[in-house]
């Protein structure tokens, strides 16, 4: 784009006089004076003249002398704006009353006009740069970019071309920034030439742009943004740059013509659809990819070979990713990555495809993941596979095949995915020999549901996994697993309402998990109380919720067990379940009366022994028992679920033993009574472990002999109003989000070893009025210690890079605020609302203060702020009504907000700082201190440890010449030094 102000525009802030015509009248009028321009808006302005009626105002070309415009007015402004490209007279003479004073002689001004796009423009970064706001009367052809009234345009705002006819770009090297739907549905666009220079594209930036088929995309992009070309259906290849890290959702869907793209190494994450409905025909992912979401190359139809090897960080595939994918013939995952799982019809309709290895990690395979591909013979299944979802080869050649051949079982390589043919549906019994000697590791899920006529399963011994719902409906009398058999998983719903069934034998299976729900219904199951390992074997581990719920078990809990309910020797549930399921659910709606009607109808005992063999205690297994007060004999016991004390709010103490490892979510949730809690080899506390604990007071995870807690989950001690006691000790190394809101801790000492620290995770805690941060925290996250209202001291040590947006927000008693040099971001509302910090000195790692970060610091009397802050937000000391800051900048910087000091405090420019920049030394009076008048003299600096005693002229000086306030009355150029006396 050419310059838009030329040298002479640039230094139009001179006046241009000359005396052209003067009145004829004794008493003329003086002719205005000070002329000049602003550049930004191209307005002349001058002087009033005393006693003028008006101004008049004659432009003529300097060329021709042709006279362009003649107006008159009441003010002394004239916009030049609407002036084509050319060089201008502008004349100017103020309007007597034609009686008592005559009009006054010409002042003149030379104006050049510069060539314009017509484009509308907006000043961004404190005027300093131009954003692009609107494509005005721009053409087809279209420079974008430069300089524009002297100064340089760096962004191409929101929406600002958006709808042009625009047919062409050219974007100059000025530009870093092009934003959201800034060419949205300019649908005449045909080509786009994008600069390095620019970093950020936003989202839907090119979308609907149909004719689009030319464009670059810059080499420093790492983003290619959601929706950025859906629907530019003429675009037929696209470059992505190295250094591209993520391809946002519906990036390049719709693009119809697209045929070929190389996704770069640096790629991590694939959103959802990002080329749905495209026209690749190969696909290669490589290096770091993450994550391919849901319906990613859905409707590909000629991509015809997808090769993921590169891929060595893919850890999973979203949904319907590559559904109907009809060309894809060749697909090659990586076998060096930590895939978890693929997702429901992820290759779902990809005809084409004839075989596929899945790569070693791969934990589970959703449901119809291949489901249609009628031409998949072949599906290689790694070890690491524990879950295979229903009908994921339903549809395919392994299918056809099976059926052509009369088999009644289905197998894709070691696993058992489905039934066919005539005898599936009459089929009656499984037994070891069913599968051919195959080594069938796993049942993938419902493949036996509903079938009524299936009486008897004794399985194999090489199979591991039953999967969902696998048996569920079915008519099964007998489930036998012979001993050495190699069972790990009954997955959930495995044997749902399987009415039938009353003979389990699991017994030496060495099987270690039973899903929720997996024998729920089963009314014929009980207990075999000569031998319960045969329902419930010694090798498990976890049993889900309601896993055993409405079976014998429950019809046959004595009232020795005071109405607990055992499975084998697991603790499943208790009877009159139903109530305190329906307690604790009026307890979460908000519904107390409900709540107490249930207590009141319905009693449960109040202390309970259990049993000396117990071993497990299941998820859910006492969730809402509103009558359990105390529970005993609980120290042998070495599993306890997710949930299994839910809402037990008026359970009083409970003690652990050295077997329990974990205190898995929501164990204890809105246990309310709960005063105290021991255990010594617990090292991870889940998600809402102690959530709503208002009794607990006080509790140890250093751990003693055995080792401490590691990790807290999120909300572990969330509301747990009396907590004011806890020992984190030397071990733990995450708190997760919200972990202590609203304790009453009173001090804290974050450990060493804690590495990662959750937002929200001291917040609320009213009563914390001593914390130590730990050398191990590189970041102070969001929230973290909002409206700690009672904390004295902040101090933030040098290893603490980040303080994140409203860390330390009202933190109203703070007296005092120490930043160590190795803070670099300070986040927007960081510090807001410390009414009572007198002092803050910057360090000079500081790169970038946010909006509002010390909004509201009334008590504020100094800030230093150095010039190696490179970013101050809007309104970063609002309200900071008594503050003065000094820094050793020479004026406000490039970055920093118009806004930053709203409050218009005085700033003391050009101020010389100690070495380490906590105090003032020296300032030079030149003119450079703002805001600073009479109304609102500086404050004085404060130095830790020291009093200011007033201003010396002479360095070394023990007696001042100057006190505060007084700088407004010092001549300029003088240079004044800080005299302090020890306290």
């Amino acid at each position: 784009m050419k310059k838009i102000i030329s040298a002479l525009l640039a230094a139009s802030m001179l006046t241009v006089f000359t005396v052209i015509l003067p009145s004829c009248s004794a008493n003329a009028l003086d002719a205005p004076g000070g002329v000049m321009l602003n550049p930004d808006t191209l307005t002349l302005s001058w002087s009033e003249v005393d006693e003028a009626r008006g101004y008049g105002v004659l432009v003529t070309d300097a060329a021709s002398g042709e006279t362009v415009r003649e107006d008159s007015m009441l003010r002394t402004s004239y916009s030049l704006e609407g002036l084509d490209e050319g060089d201008y007279t502008i004349m100017i003479r103020a309007l007597g009353d034609g009686e008592e004073f005559g009009d006054s002689a010409w002042a003149s001004y030379d104006f050049h006009r510069e060539y314009e796009n017509g484009c509308l423009y907006e000043l961004i970064n404190n005027n300093t740069e131009y954003e692009i706001i609107g494509y005005g009367s721009s053409g087809s052809e279209v420079e974008l970019g430069g300089l524009y009234r002297g100064k340089p345009v760096t962004s191409v705002g929101d929406t600002a071309f958006r709808g042009s006819l625009a047919e062409s770009v050219a974007i100059t090297d000025t530009v870093t920034r092009i934003g959201e739907r800034a060419f949205y549905n300019n649908t005449h666009l045909v080509s786009v030439s994008i600069p390095d220079s620019v970093a950020y594209i936003g989202p839907s930036a090119f979308q609907n742009c149909v004719a689009l088929s030319d464009i670059n995309l810059p080499s420093g992009l790492t983003e290619i943004s959601d929706d950025m070309f859906n629907y530019c259906r003429a675009l037929g290849q696209i470059d992505l740059p190295d250094g591209l890290t993520r391809i946002g959702q519906s990036a390049f869907a719709n693009c119809s013509s697209l045929a070929e793209v190389s996704i770069p190494s640096t790629v991590t994450e694939i959103d959802e659809y990002a080329f749905m409905g495209t026209a690749l025909e190969e696909i290669t992912l490589g290096g770091d990819l993450q994550t391919i979401g849901d319906n990613v190359f859905n409707g590909v139809q000629t991509l015809s070979s997808a090769d993921l090897s590169g891929a060595t960080e893919l850890q999973s595939i979203g949904e319907g990713a590559f559904e109907d994918c009809t060309a894809l013939q060749l697909l090659t995952f990586p076998q060096a990555a930590d895939m978890s799982e693929i997702g429901i019809n992820a290759f779902s309709g990809c005809t084409s495809l004839a075989s596929v290895t899945l790569p070693e990690g791969l934990k589970s395979l959703d449901n119809y993941v291949f489901y249609g591909c009628e031409n998949l013979a072949d599906v290689t299944i790694p070890e690491s596979v524990t879950s295979v979802g229903a009908n994921v080869l339903y549809g395919t050649s392994i299918y056809q095949t099976a059926a052509d051949s009369g088999e009644t079982y289905v197998f894709a390589d070691n696993w058992l995915v489905g039934l066919v043919g005539e005898n599936a549906a009459s089929l009656t019994a499984v037994s070891e020999d069913s599968f051919g000697g195959r080594e069938v590791v796993g049942i993938a899920d419902l493949v036996f549901a509903n079938l009524a006529g299936l009486e008897g399963i004794v399985l194999p011994l090489s199979v591991r996994y039953i999967g969902y719902a696998a048996f569920a409906y079915s008519g099964i009398t007998r489930f036998v697993v012979n001993i050495g058999a190699s069972l790990h998983d009954i997955g959930n719903y495995a044997f749902y309402m399987c009415e039938n069934l009353s003979h389990i034998n699991l017994m030496d299976s060495g099987l270690v998990s039973i899903g929720n729900y997996a024998f729920y219904g089963c009314t014929l199951v009980s207990n075999n109380e000569n031998n319960p390992e045969m329902l419930v074997p010694g090798t498990v581990e976890h049993i889900g919720m309601m896993a055993f719920y409405d079976t014998g078990v429950y019809e046959s809990a004595s009232a020795e067990d005071m109405g607990v309910v055992y499975a084998g020797n697991w603790v499943v549930g208790y009877q009159n379940y139903e109530y305190g399921f329906m307690y604790a659910a009026y307890q979460a709606q908000g519904d107390p009366v409900s709540a107490a009607n249930i207590v009141a109808s319905y009693s449960l005992p109040s202390t309970i022994s259990l049993r000396d063999e117990t071993q497990g205690i299941a998820d859910g297994a006492f969730y809402g028992h509103y009558g359990l007060s105390a529970l005993n004999n609980v120290s042998d016991v070495s599993h306890i679920g997710h949930s299994a004390f839910y809402w037990c709010d008026s359970l009083g103490s409970i003690s652990l033993g050295r077997n329990v490892t974990s205190i898995e979510d929501y164990t204890f949730y809105q246990c309310g009574s709960l005063r105290t809690i021991s255990f010594d080899n617990v090292t991870s506390i889940g998600r809402s472990a102690f959530y709503g604990c208002t009794g607990l007071t006080g509790i140890d995870l250093s751990g003693g002999l055995f080792g401490g807690v590691e990790s807290l989950g999120d909300f572990a001690f969330y509301g747990c109003s009396a907590l004011a006691d806890i020992d984190l000790g030397d071990d733990i190394t995450q708190i997760g989000r919200y972990c202590f809101f609203d304790c009453a801790l009173t001090e804290l000492t974050i450990p060493d070893s804690v590495t990662a620290l959750g937002d929200h995770a001291f917040a609320e805690c009213t009563e914390l009025g001593s914390l130590q941060i730990g050398a191990g925290l590189t970041e102070i996250p969001d929230f973290a210690f909002v409206n700690c209202s009672s904390l004295v001291n902040i101090d933030i040590p040098a290893n603490i890079d980040t303080v994140g947006s409203y860390a330390y927000y009202g933190c109203s008693a703070a007296s005092s605020l120490n930043l160590a040099d190795g803070v670099s971001q300070i986040g927007d509302y960081a510090f807001a609302r410390l009414i009572n910090i007198s002092r803050i000195a910057i360090p000079a790692s500081v790169v970038s203060v946010g909006d509002y970060a010390f909004r509201g610091c009334a008590g504020l009397q100094m800030v230093i702020l150095p010039s190696s802050v490179e970013y101050v937000g809007d309104h970063a000391f609002f309200g900071c009504t008594a503050a003065t800051i000094y820094s050793d900048a020479s004026s406000i910087a490039p970055y920093w907000s118009s806004t930053w000091n709203s409050s218009y405090r005085p700033v003391i420019w050009d101020s010389v700082l100690s070495e380490d920049g906590s105090y003032v030394v020296s300032v030079v009076v030149s003119g450079t201190a703002e805001n600073v008048n009479s109304f609102n003299p500086e404050a004085a600096p404060v130095r830790i440890g020291y009093e200011f005693v007033g201003w010396a002229e002479e360095e070394g000086a023990t007696e001042a010449v100057y006190e505060a306030g007084q700088l407004g009355r010092v001549p300029a150029g003088t240079t004044l030094y800080a005299v302090w006396q020890p306290l």
